[in-house]
This record gives structure tokens, C-alpha cells and sequence, in this order.
């Protein structure tokens, strides 16, 4: 009974001082470490310390303090985040800076603090960090993906810009081979799909699975990437290592606008995969008769014209209006705007 009581006193004092240090309620705080409260107690929700809360909001005066009572600075969350690594997510510039000489942190699937800066587009802690000299080349024990790869798929410009110019590897490669250019193409980051291919990188390069930047674009339904590589000439009938083009696999996963797109650029919707189906076949399977009727058309002959968002409706997604023979197809298009498909019957 005893043990139990001791035990129960323990996870309040610990609760106390992570919502005190959560809070910023410096005062509190240091009364809390008068009394010779560990500060490196962990509670019990989500197995953090104080110090993992203070950095999660920027609290540098109260890290700060924390640090100056002992705590650990590579204690880690339940996710495997250090305080460092928590800080750089967040965008904490000064937080991370007062982490930063203490040493650089790597969580359990090899992830930084530079991957998760530059992930989010945090220039400022990417420039910090680089400037500290903290290794570029770190992969993520996941995925393989360095902070430049990251970068080219979900952070922006400036990033990319800083790794470089820090030397960062260009060409560098993942776990399934996959590329910085496959990266910007599979989360349809136009911006950064640009980039690196101003810099060399090899438009029909593809990764371990045979997929092309094109491919990546076409299945995860990028239509500005996807435009932006037909432009500079991506092969638009290049097919994988199990035979499927990129129009195959727009019209497996529904994505009506990019399969509009391939078939206007003229991609070949009688290509086979090694399974012997064809387009129109896996649309059928995966997506119904609409889009299978959609496939059946001269897309060409479809007219779309561009329509403003009205109502704060906002279409995330192909949709079908069915009035019987008459089929109106909405396309979630370009820049914001939605296209409307004339009503035509098939």
C-alpha cells in the first residue's frame, strides 16, 4: 500500500511540473524544482517530460530552465522525439538554438532534426542547423529519405535551396530508389517538381518498381505535376514493372482529371499490363461504370469549361452527376478551380 502511494505521489509531482512547463508558468515552475522534484519524472500522459512539453510550444525561457535543473536533453516521447527534434518541427527557432549546444538528436527510425525542419519548411531552423553543421546525409531508417528528399516532396523552395548550397547529395536515392523529382511528382508539388529538374535530374530515371516521376504523378493524382512533366516530353505510355502506364494507374486509383490529361496529351489507353488488362478494364474494376463509360469517349470532343467556386463547396474529388443517359462530370481542376463537364449522353 505503501509502494502504491509513493507511486501516486510521484506521477502527481511529475503532472504538476509538465503542466507547469506546458503552461510557462515560470514561477510555479521553479517552485516545483525547490522542492527536488525530478525533473526528468516522466507521466503518464504520453510517457513525455517536462522538457519534451516546453519545447512542443516554443517555451525557450522555461527550457531554458529545465535544462539548467538537469533535465535530459535526449530524453524521448513516445514517438521517439527528442526535445530538439520536437522544437524543429514546431518552428521553435530560438527553443531549438538553446537544444542545439547541447547536441544533435536522431530518434529511433533515424529521423533528425534537420529531416523534420526541413519536412516542414522551417527555413530558418534548417539554416540554424546546417550552420551547426549537423550531417545532411542522415536517411530515415523507414524509407530512406535524406532532408533534401523530404524537402522535394513536402517542403518548398528555400529549403531545397539551403541543403544544396550546403551540399547536400542531389542524387541521391531511397530505400526503393526513388529520387527527389519522384518525391515533388508523387505529392504533386509543382514548384518543387520544377527544381530539381532544373538541376539535372533525369525525367524518365525510375525507382526499383520501374516508376517514373510521370507514374508517380498519376497515381497519387497530381494533375499539376503531371502536366508540368508531359510538357517537358515524360513518356506518357512508359510502363512499370508490372506493365501498367500512367494512364493505367490513373484509372485504377479514379483520378479523372489526370486521366483527361494523358488521354488529351494522346497516351495510349490500349497498353496492357502484365495481367493482360488495359485501362478501361481496371477503371471498371476499381471505379465502376462511370469512369469506364468516361475512358470510352474521344475525351477530346468533351468540353470543360472552368467554374468558380461557389456555395463554400469545394470538390476534393471526381464526381458523377447520373441522370440516366446523361452523365455530367465534375473534375476537381487546376489552381483551385472546378471544371464541369457538359452533360452528353453515352
Amino acid at each position: 500500500m505503501r509502494a502504491v502511494v509513493e507511486a501516486a505521489v510521484v506521477t502527481k509531482r511529475a503532472a504538476d511540473i509538465e503542466t507547469a512547463a506546458d503552461e510557462g508558468n515560470l514561477t510555479a515552475l521553479q517552485e516545483y524544482l525547490a522542492k527536488d522534484i525530478d525533473v526528468n519524472t516522466r507521466t503518464a500522459r504520453g510517457n513525455t517530460t517536462a522538457l519534451t512539453f516546453a519545447s512542443f510550444r516554443g517555451r525557450t525561457a522555461t527550457v531554458e530552465i529545465l535544462l539548467e535543473a538537469g533535465a535530459d536533453v535526449e530524453a524521448k516521447d513516445y514517438d521517439g522525439l527528442t526535445a530538439l527534434i520536437i522544437a524543429s518541427q514546431n518552428g521553435h527557432t530560438a527553443t531549438a538554438k538553446l537544444l542545439l549546444e547541447k547536441g544533435e538528436a536522431v530518434n529511433e527510425y533515424g529521423r533528425t532534426a534537420l529531416m523534420e525542419a526541413s519536412y516542414e519548411s522551417h527555413v530558418d531552423i534548417v539554416k540554424l542547423l546546417l550552420e551547426a553543421g549537423v550531417e545532411k546525409e542522415t536517411k530515415d531508417r523507414r524509407d530512406g529519405s535524406t532532408a533534401f528528399m523530404l524537402a522535394s516532396g513536402f517542403g518548398d523552395h528555400g529549403t531545397m535551396t539551403l541543403l544544396l548550397d550546403s551540399g547536400a547529395d542531389k542524387e541521391t536515392r531511397d530505400a526503393s530508389g526513388g529520387t527527389a523529382l519522384m518525391n515533388a511528382s508523387f505529392t504533386g508539388n509543382p514548384e518543387n517538381l520544377e527544381f530539381p529538374f532544373q538541376l539535372g535530374a533525369k525525367i524518365e530515371d525510375k525507382d526499383d518498381f520501374g516508376t517514373t516521376a510521370l507514374m508517380a504523378a498519376s497515381q497519387n493524382g497530381g494533375f499539376d505535376a503531371a502536366e508540368f512533366l508531359l510538357e517537358v516530353g515524360a513518356n506518357k505510355d512508359v510502363q512499370d514493372s508490372d506493365g501498367k502506364t500512367p494512364l493505367i494507374w490513373a484509372s485504377q486509383q479514379g483520378h479523372v482529371n489526370v486521366v483527361q490529361l494523358l488521354l488529351a496529351a494522346g497516351a495510349d489507353k490500349e497498353v496492357k499490363d502484365n495481367d493482360g488488362k488495359t485501362a478501361l478494364d481496371l477503371a471498371s474494376e476499381f471505379n465502376g461504370t462511370a469512369l469506364a463509360n468516361f475512358l470510352r469517349q474521344s475525351v477530346n470532343s468533351l468540353q470543360l469549361r472552368p467554374k468558380n467556386l461557389t456555395d463554400n463547396v469545394v470538390l476534393e474529388y471526381p464526381y458523377f452527376w447520373d441522370q440516366g443517359n446523361e452523365l455530367e462530370l465534375l473534375l476537381p481542376g487546376p489552381r483551385g478551380w472546378i471544371c464541369e463537364g457538359i452533360s452528353r449522353k453515352f
